[in-house]
């Protein structure tokens, strides 16, 4: 996926996170509403002083909003988990399970 689309996508979900609609991001950081659905949508890049203003609404920063390893394809991430498995001593793996066994009781 293009870093425009990721850079939108991860807007998104920074704003969703706090219940911000587009309009009021749009009001707030003093854009058109059309020109968060055109970042949102990947369409546009901010420019820097809107970027920052967004994400000083958002309560975000440069390298969260730049963190897009989420948005890999699932195929990318199971590797990524096999990798880090095969990387980690005992300690990190028992840790490891024991995140993913209580999450899973989380969901429950």
């Amino acid at each position: 996926m293009d870093k425009k689309k990721l850079l939108g996508q991860r807007i998104k979900e920074l704003r969703k996170a706090k219940n911000i609609t587009q309009e009021d991001l749009a009001e707030r950081i003093n854009v058109e509403p059309a020109s968060i659905s055109n970042i949102e949508c990947g369409r546009n890049y901010p420019n820097f002083a809107t970027l920052e203003k967004t994400l000083e609404v958002l309560g975000s920063n440069f390298l969260e909003v730049f963190d897009f390893e989420h948005f890999d394809d699932i195929s990318v991430l199971k590797n990524k988990l096999v990798d880090f498995i095969n990387r980690a001593n005992e300690k990190e793996i028992a840790f490891l399970y024991k995140t993913v066994v209580s999450l899973n009781e989380f969901e429950k």
